[in-house]
This record gives structure tokens, C-alpha cells and sequence, in this order.
């Protein structure tokens, strides 16, 4: 009996391990030198956020893709800061990171009313499309534009939330804007 319950929850959770499935560009991040601080803004300054009430209390939603792409880009290493407001920076980032297209299957319905029926235990999985526009500008001149589009599938239960899928995206496509900006020679690092 111990033995089912073992394999039920195995079952249960097929599918929701976090690891990043996602390319990972690699690029160097040794030596000394650092690029200037950098003043980013992500989907314009816009966080998303709803309410969501019940008898036990209301819980504020909100939007981390700001937040996901502020620890990736100092997870780099390779910026000497990475400021949401800093009117003293010379050099802003600007991303606008969006779904461009849920890839809804006619069996999506069928999946959820089964998830709805084990509690949500059996995870949801749905397909989507995400892009990430990158421009950098030293004041009002373009450095570097680049536009990633990646495929994602994201899991709901209990155990995965959608958040993480999202981390995961964006710590990929900031890899690879990093791995472009090492190549361009309009940003120069200082020393």
C-alpha cells in the first residue's frame, strides 16, 4: 500500500522539477573589468498586479518579471550596478518581456478538468511563446537592439508554480543578450 501511494506521488509530480530546459549561452565572466551601471525598466515601469479576495482574506498578485530580470542581470557579474530609478545613469536598458502567444490544443480543456478532479495534483501544462525585446541607449542613442523569442511550457499544481518557468526563460534570454553585448564593441567596459 506505502508502495502506491510512493508511485502516485511520483506520477503526481512527473514533469514539475525545476531545472532550466532552456539554452544557456555561456560567456566569460572573469576578470575585473565591469561595464557602467545600468538603469533598467522592464515592460516600461508597468507591474502587473490583481486582487484576489475570499473569506479568508484578499491576496495582492504581482507580477516578478521586473524583479527576475534585475537578479539575472547582477547575477552576471559583468554591470557595476543595476538600478530600477537612477536619473545618474548614462546608460539605460530597456525590456519589454511578454506572452506573444498561448498555443492553445483542443485536449488543454481536457487536461485541466482532469487536474481540477485529482486537486491539482496532476500538474497542468500548457504551451506558450514568450519575447523578450532588449535596447540598450546611452542617453538617447541606441547601442545594442535585440529581440529573443523563445517556446516555454509551463506547469500549474500545487507543487510548480508559472513563476518559475518564467525565471527560467528570462535567465536564458538574458544569457544570450549578454553573450550579443560581450560582442558589440559601442559598450565599452571600464576598468
Amino acid at each position: 500500500m506505502k508502495n502506491i501511494f510512493v508511485l502516485i506521488a511520483i506520477v503526481c509530480t512527473y514533469g514539475c522539477a525545476s531545472r532550466n530546459t532552456h539554452p544557456i549561452h555561456e560567456y566569460n565572466v572573469t576578470g575585473n573589468s565591469q561595464y557602467p551601471g545600468v538603469e533598467l525598466t522592464v515592460n516600461g515601469g508597468y507591474v502587473r498586479s490583481y486582487t484576489d479576495c475570499s473569506q479568508n482574506g484578499c491576496y495582492v498578485h504581482k507580477d516578478k518579471t521586473g524583479y527576475f530580470f534585475r537578479q539575472e542581470l547582477l547575477e552576471t557579474k559583468k554591470f557595476k550596478g543595476v538600478y530600477k530609478r537612477n536619473i545618474d545613469a548614462n546608460f539605460q536598458l530597456y525590456v519589454n518581456f511578454s506572452n506573444i502567444g498561448e498555443k492553445d490544443k483542443p485536449w488543454d480543456i481536457a487536461k485541466a478538468i482532469v487536474s481540477g478532479l485529482s486537486l491539482f495534483l496532476i500538474p497542468v501544462s500548457l504551451d506558450a511563446v514568450f519575447q523578450g525585446e532588449f535596447v540598450l541607449k546611452n542617453n538617447s542613442e541606441v547601442l545594442v537592439e535585440r529581440t529573443y523569442t523563445m517556446n516555454s511550457r509551463q506547469y500549474y499544481s500545487w507543487f510548480f508554480t508559472p513563476d518559475t518557468e518564467k525565471r527560467h526563460v528570462i535567465e536564458s534570454m538574458v544569457s544570450h543578450f549578454m553573450a550579443d553585448l560581450l560582442k558589440e564593441s559601442k559598450f565599452v567596459e571600464e576598468v
